[in-house]
């Protein structure tokens, strides 16, 4: 029973600070999800200032009456919710089921346990970024953590567990995974099984268990929806606030996600319609802003940067990057067949491809999926002395990060094999 009222009243915080902005006739749940993307921006942005998690709390509290009194009034997203009820409560639902599995699996993952959870509590405590420097992963980009930190915090007014900082991540998932849906071309009617059928094949207890990855996964299918947009209905202006905000948190998010946001822009540069040098404006001179931000901290607090380890694996001997290569291959199959979302993405947007291959969008997702893949190659031969355990230990967790941005090509699959749920 208490365990009940920890997660809704959880579930009633989030929903609150996801509620700040609606556009007249704009679906609750698009509305929410510009909401988080903002709301974690801010939290981001306030990580650096050491502010008192409870002040934060009371100030969101106060903003989100505010909003609802003076801005959005009726129009506003509790007053929304009556006409999205059974997506509502299919939603709140699902969460409840997969926080309270996590509720019950609340071990932390090794790399929770020895570095990630030690940050957290550096932010619930207020310390100062100095108390990092000991730390494995201080150079480790830190808003899943403070995120973490500051729910957990919250919940704590309540005699909250540790797992109700976490459970903040289901939210934002299954948000993400809502957005997908409500941008798919599909019938309303099966937009719940839709949803359903996602949150099936890609959720697993272990990704909640206190790593980096789930939170990456959801920013990279926010951002893969608003490119696929931008792409195909030419909505370039409109959606650059929301995209560099994505990127914002992403680039803070996880070291690897730096190189992914690279591919995707790139990709965008060269697939996109518009003009070059707005692309560069817009969008790869704040990208290079972020990344900087990113240097700079780490400098300016004497983080060590990452090992990449370019002398072994320059001075390599063929036998042992064949070796290395055939691992990763061996290993990247078995991760292809665990992580369903992965094995259908790969599969629908080949057939996506071969079925219109003039298709600009159905071109963008082919090269990516390559690119991705070798991007595991790179990434994991850069560990040359380690490559086995690096491989075996993260490849899976790897393959789901970008495993979000492919996302989109089931919804393109579906619409196109299956006529009788395209939405006309």
């Amino acid at each position: 029973m208490i365990e009940f009222l920890n997660i809704t009243l959880s579930f009633i915080i989030f929903f609150i600070f996801s509620s700040f902005f609606k556009k007249n006739n704009e679906n609750v749940f698009n509305s929410k999800i510009n909401s988080i993307v903002y709301l974690i921006s801010f939290f981001l942005l306030i990580s650096f200032l050491k502010l008192n998690h409870l002040f934060v709390f009371l100030f969101l509290i106060f903003l989100r009456f505010f909003f609802l009194i003076f801005i959005n009034k009726k129009n506003d997203i509790f007053f929304s919710v009556k006409n999205n009820l059974l997506f509502f409560c299919t939603f709140f639902l699902v969460f409840f089921i997969l926080s309270t599995d996590v509720a019950s699996n609340s071990k932390l993952s090794w790399d929770a346990q020895n570095y990630f959870f030690e940050k957290v509590i550096i932010f619930k405590e207020q310390f100062s970024f100095d108390e990092l420097k000991n730390n494995g992963a201080a150079h480790y980009p830190h808003l899943s953590e403070y995120l973490w930190s500051f729910f957990w915090t919250v919940s704590s007014l309540n005699n909250g567990q540790e797992y109700l900082g976490r459970i903040f991540f289901i939210y934002v998932y299954l948000l993400s995974i809502i957005y997908l849906v409500n941008h798919s071309s599909i019938k309303e009617n099966f937009k719940i099984f839709f949803f359903l059928f996602v949150v099936i094949i890609s959720y697993k207890s272990n990704y909640f268990s206190g790593n980096l990855e789930t939170l990456a996964f959801s920013l990279l299918i926010i951002l893969s929806v608003d490119v696929n947009k931008i792409l195909i209905r030419k909505d370039f202006e409109n959606k650059i606030p929301k995209i560099l905000l994505t990127i914002f948190c992403l680039v803070w998010t996880k070291n690897e996600l730096v190189l992914i946001v690279f591919i995707n822009l790139f990709l965008f540069w060269i697939f996109s319609r518009y003009k070059k040098n707005k692309i560069v404006i817009y969008l790869f001179i704040p990208f290079l802003f972020f990344i900087l931000t990113r240097f700079l901290f780490n400098f300016y607090y004497g983080f060590e940067g990452v090992d990449y380890q370019f002398n072994e694996t320059l001075n390599f001997s063929i036998d042992y990057l064949i070796r290395g290569i055939l691992l990763i291959t061996e290993e990247m199959v078995k991760g292809i067949f665990k992580n369903l979302i992965l094995l259908f993405s790969l599969i629908f947007i080949i057939s996506n491809f071969i079925a219109e291959k003039k298709n600009i969008f159905y071109k963008f997702q082919l090269v990516q999926g390559l690119l991705y893949l070798i991007f595991i190659y790179i990434a994991f031969l850069f560990n040359m002395p380690n490559v086995e355990f690096q491989v075996k230990s993260s490849i899976d967790r790897v393959m789901f990060i970008f495993s979000g941005s492919l996302l989109v090509s089931i919804n393109y699959f579906l619409i196109t094999r299956f006529k009788f749920l395209r939405n006309n």
